[in-house]
């Protein structure tokens, strides 16, 4: 069994499409694992352009916002999304923490990594893991600018008192053992993920966008906000955190072996089940429309806006 507290904190609430938290801070530290200019050069130069393009923030928008908002949006919404390719096989809810849903976001987190470090192998790099022996990112906060959860979110006390002690909860290999993939994407995505874009997040470029608005002015390359999903993934410190997800599936699988082996689904190493073992639900994780890749989705960017505008409750015709 897993421990209680572990349990108790998989329960969740989901909203409809929701506009970007407002956890604004000011004068932010270089919450940065390494000093590697190179990689930060390189990243500016050919990353952070390919990031930036509004097919990628769609795609990046779209698979959260489907996931998270599935069971809110009406029967009409779901077949107009479903008939686009992009109803989610495995809607993130509040009472189910073993749906595979998961097993999804990991093997997302994964799938993103292999391609941005494909980006940057030519100069022979790779995308860096956040570590937690850094000092507390947070900045000054404007408490008139901050609800007070933002405010507690960005404190030291949360940060040492929480957050450090759940990223050390998740290298413990008898802790992990317990727990089947999904029980582990789901904590992951709901805890330290969603956390931790709020904590490092600064104040957005012009203000950040509203609910409902992607107006090509939010696909500029300044506009990087790791508070909202239309642009999180531009941020090159939500790539530490990711890559920090992505070491925490090598963690599990060291820890599981002997009940799972590993194999390569659409090119990205993974996991199965061996023998008897059922750790894994399911054979292949969700990515988006038509499971396609990152650069070529089903439908294309018409199909993606079209989605856009069902789940911010406009007409997609």
């Amino acid at each position: 069994m897993m421990n209680a507290w572990l349990l108790n904190a998989l329960s969740f609430s989901t909203g409809k499409l929701h506009a970007p938290v407002n956890s604004y801070v000011v004068d932010s530290a270089r919450p940065e694992p390494s000093h590697n200019h190179d990689l930060q050069n390189n990243w500016f130069e050919q990353v952070k352009p390919r990031l930036a393009t509004r097919k990628r923030r769609l795609l990046h928008l779209l698979w959260h916002e489907t996931r998270r908002t599935w069971h809110d949006l009406s029967s009409e919404q779901q077949t107009a999304i479903q008939a686009l390719g992009w109803a989610p096989p495995r809607p993130v809810t509040s009472n189910n923490a073993k749906n595979g849903s998961g097993e999804d976001f990991l093997f997302y987190c994964r799938y993103l990594c292999v391609r941005v470090d494909r980006w940057l192998s030519p100069n022979n790099q790779k995308v860096e893991a956040w570590s937690n022996e850094k000092s507390p990112f947070r900045g000054k906060c404007s408490e008139e600018a901050m609800v007070a959860r933002m405010a507690d979110l960005k404190s030291d006390h949360k940060y040492w008192g929480a957050l450090v002690r759940e990223y050390d909860f998740f290298r413990y290999p008898e802790q992990l053992k317990q727990m089947q993939l999904s029980e582990l994407g789901n904590y992951l995505e709901r805890n330290i993920y969603r956390k931790m874009h709020q904590r490092w997040a600064k104040v957005p470029w012009h203000g950040g966008r509203t609910a409902g608005d992607i107006n090509t002015e939010w696909d500029d390359e300044r506009y990087d906000w790791l508070a909202d999903d239309y642009a999180s993934h531009v941020n090159k410190l939500f790539w530490y955190l990711l890559k920090w997800v992505d070491c925490r599936l090598d963690d599990w699988y060291e820890a599981c072996s002997d009940e799972v082996e590993a194999v390569t689904v659409r090119g990205v190493p993974w996991f199965a089940n061996s023998g008897q073992s059922s750790k894994i639900k399911i054979a292949q994780p969700w990515v988006g429309a038509g499971d396609a890749d990152f650069d070529d989705v089903q439908g294309g960017l018409e199909n993606m806006e079209k989605v856009f505008e069902i789940l911010s409750g406009r007409s997609s015709d």
